[in-house]
């Protein structure tokens, strides 16, 4: 049934003190009765609730409000806490102007709504429904942050030099958390930057390549322009100059340092295009008719992120910030960039360790230290664990051929990116003594802080090694990162082996492992490629904090999956299963916890409007990706008997396992559904998951509603919730798609997953 809803026609009554609750009410267009229903269903007085209920199919509008008497309201009464839903007279006299345009049903929402017991009431011609629920309370949630800052000069002098900030969406993408810190350097260096040519007052739009997207406040753009002004925009250029915060609130706007400036008398502005964002530099700007100089810098990360960053600012009165383009809010109050929570520091400024066999021997046999960027990519945290095997296994992997004192270059595939400190590759070098390079290879064997220092490099064991004479050097692919193995590789002039592993993890993080070592002196740790720090002091690596090992896989086979029939009842209704991928990547650690309301609110999904034993593809915006057994996918389809596969799409509605298992699947509720009459199967992507909702969907040969869900976060995790089941022959669990094995036995998810 299509979603759409026709032109809004309210009439607001409220009573007592309900003139805070927001609500609307309209017609659901089309001739496929719905049941009633309330969303979610125990709400929380922060909830804005939703809701439709049925009534005849009729015409068109206008014959619907003829019979029914009137106008569709809602009437709010905070004291008696109740919600009637009424036809007010008088009905519209005069008929509309469609011909057949059916209506089935009133649909809309209302809230939140005072802690307490509520009754909703729906009353018309020959039918009555009566819903009372509770409203839970919540705390409020926070004050919102317009996260914009005028600066007026005088006693409010700008505050932000040297300093960055980094703006993270939140999940619903409707505003954003920042965190501040200290840089002396912008966090992209601007040279081999594209100049723009930026006259005063002017701006030039700038469209990415390679089907990149940038986004604010969840609206996607594969381009944006580039004011002169020290702005950027979204919908359309810009040439104001005066900062003020109407001109900076009427457009979607990132604001790095909004005030006339003038790059034409001096100065440059400039953009790149990274693996992971577009940034653009104002670098010595002058302010107009002045000899001033402003450079800053704005980064927009493809995954929604935005970085503002200010090194030497003249500018006295300016604007930065973000802005939605809605215009200057009611309740406006700017935000103090200054008070914003500090970045997390970094455990060392250096994290680079010297051994020398003097008495300092290499002390990290065995051990593994993952190096975690702070949010701008600047410095890192570093936590050191034990391990018995390599995290990740070399075999399979691709045998690179180095001779003694050699490197090789190693391209990624688009649109898969590395990054050191706050710079992102879609290549590196990989340094036959130890170590990987970035923007250009090095043979150097000789281990001085000079020689580690004098390129971004991440140093794994940076010695004079020669993997000519024996053991192996290789790289593999991964699902999250690429990991680079030095193995039972010898020092130069002789053959004790040497096994350690380089790991470049997607999201930034670097993690550095070894098992044995012969070699007593070597260098260990990052470099950010500007020379030996003149205050250098090395980190000992050993005494980083310890981090717990990651879950190991099930030590008893665990199959995934449970098989429900008559004599086996289904025992999940208002439960929810979290699939956590194992250290290993090809199994799932299980965890089961009762729900009330499905995890994800599908109201604002959209409809699959799937047919009898049919399927259809979803395709994800944004570049996201799904995961599901170490394997990656911009796709995927849904079956309306379901599930969820990946390679191919699927009709079966047998649910035998043998069909389970013959594809790479995730099984909701495997059985025989049919959506065509009753229920609806949507899908909602958000910023960290997407999720697939099956709502009243029943078999094709019972008339019971089922209710379940499956959620696909970016990070690989999945989630299958179920609320009411009316099934009782059904399959749940996921499949890697390799064929039902000759010993397989079910999970009893209840049981196995269950919390202690």
């Amino acid at each position: 049934m299509s979603k759409v809803l026709l032109q809004t026609i309210i009439v607001f009554i409220f009573c007592g003190s309900a003139l805070g609750v927001d609500s609307n009410v309209s017609w659901i267009p089309g001739d496929d009765l719905q049941d009633f229903g309330r969303f979610p269903q125990m709400p929380t007085t922060n909830d804005i609730i939703s809701f439709t209920v049925p009534i005849d199919v009729f015409d068109n509008q206008w014959q619907a409000e003829q019979s029914l008497g009137g106008t569709p309201t809602l009437i709010i009464d905070a004291v008696q806490k109740r919600i009637d839903l009424q036809f007010e007279p008088p009905a519209p006299e005069d008929p509309i102007p469609i011909e057949y345009d059916p209506v089935c049903g009133l649909q809309g929402y209302f809230g939140p709504l005072e802690e307490g017991s509520w009754l909703f009431f729906a009353q018309f011609p020959g039918t009555i429904y009566i819903d009372p629920f509770d409203v839970v309370f919540a705390p409020p949630s926070p004050a919102q942050d317009f996260l914009t800052e005028q600066f007026a000069g005088d006693g409010d002098a700008f505050d932000l030099t040297d300093k960055s900030v980094f703006f993270v969406p939140t999940p619903d993408g409707t505003s954003y958390t920042a965190e501040i810190q200290q840089i002396s350097k912008l966090p992209t260096d601007p040279a081999g930057g594209v100049d723009l040519g930026l006259g005063d007052d002017t701006s030039s739009f700038v469209k990415l390549s390679d089907s990149a997207t940038i986004s604010i406040y969840d609206i996607s753009f594969t381009g944006f322009y580039v004011g002169s002004n020290g702005y950027i925009t979204f919908t359309e250029g810009d040439q104001e100059y005066s900062h003020t915060l109407s001109n900076h609130f009427d457009l979607s706007r990132v604001s790095g340092l909004f005030c006339d400036l003038d790059p034409s008398e001096a100065g440059q502005v400039s953009w790149k295009q990274l693996g992971d964002s577009a940034v653009v530099t104002w670098e010595n700007v002058p302010g107009y008719g002045t000899n001033s100089s402003n450079t800053f810098q704005i980064a927009l990360y493809y995954d929604g992120s935005i970085r503002i960053s200010w090194l030497g600012i003249d500018a006295t009165q300016c604007i930065v910030g973000l802005s939605e383009g809605l215009g200057v809010p009611t309740d406006f109050e700017e935000t103090d960039f200054s008070e914003l929570p500090q970045a997390p520091p970094a455990v060392s400024d250096y994290l680079v360790e010297q051994f020398t066999s003097d008495g300092d021997d290499f002390d990290l046999s065995f051990r593994s230290i993952m190096f975690t960027p702070n949010v701008a990519g600047t410095s890192y945290s570093g936590q050191v664990q034990e391990i018995s095997k390599l995290p990740t296994d070399p075999t399979g992997g691709t045998n690179l051929v180095l001779g003694d004192d050699n490197f090789v270059f190693v391209k990624l595939s688009s649109p898969i990116t590395v990054s050191l400190y706050g710079n992102s590759f879609t290549s590196f070098y990989v340094g036959s003594n130890g170590y990987i390079t970035f923007i250009e290879g090095d043979q150097e064997y000789s281990e001085s802080l000079e020689n580690h220092f004098n390129r971004l490099r991440v140093s794994a064991l940076f010695r004079d090694l020669n993997p000519s004479s024996g053991g192996q050097v290789s790289w593999k692919y991964m699902i999250d990162r690429v990991a680079v193995t030095w193995q039972n590789v010898p020092e130069y002039n002789s053959s004790n082996p040497n096994t350690f592993q380089v790991a470049l993890f997607y999201d930034g993080n670097i993690r550095l492992s070894w098992l044995v070592i012969a070699v007593e002196s070597g260098i260990v740790g990052l470099s950010d490629g500007l020379g030996v720090p003149p205050d250098f002091q090395e980190t000992d690596l050993s005494k980083l904090s310890t981090s717990p090992p990651p879950p190991p896989p099930p030590s008893v086979p665990d199959y995934l999956t449970e098989e429900f029939s008559n004599k086996d009842t289904f025992d999940l209704e208002y439960s929810s299963v979290m699939f956590t991928p194992a250290s290993d990547g090809v199994s799932y650690i299980g965890s089961l916890q009762d729900i009330t309301q499905l995890p994800t609110n599908p109201f604002g999904g959209k409809s699959l409007d799937l047919p009898q034993d049919n399927y259809v593809r979803v395709v994800l915006s944004n570049q996201a990706r799904v995961k599901i057994f170490n394997q990656s996918f911009r796709s995927f389809f849904v079956g309306v008997n379901g599930y969820i596969t990946f390679t191919q799409g699927d009709t079966d509605f047998s649910q035998t396992l043998d069909e389970h298992f013959e594809i790479l699947r995730i099984s909701g509720l495997y059985c025989d559904l049919t959506a065509e009459n009753d229920g609806t199967v949507t899908a909602r992507q958000l910023a960290d998951r997407v999720a697939v909702t099956w709502q009243h969907v029943p078999e094709f040969s019972n008339t019971s509603p089922n209710t379940f869900q499956i959620e696909m976060f970016y990070d690989g995790r999945i989630r299958i919730s179920w609320l009411e089941i009316g099934s009782e022959n059904n399959i749940v669990g996921l499949s890697d798609g390799l064929g039902l094995l000759p010993d397989f036995k079910e999970t009893d998810f209840s049981v196995r997953y269950a919390q202690p």
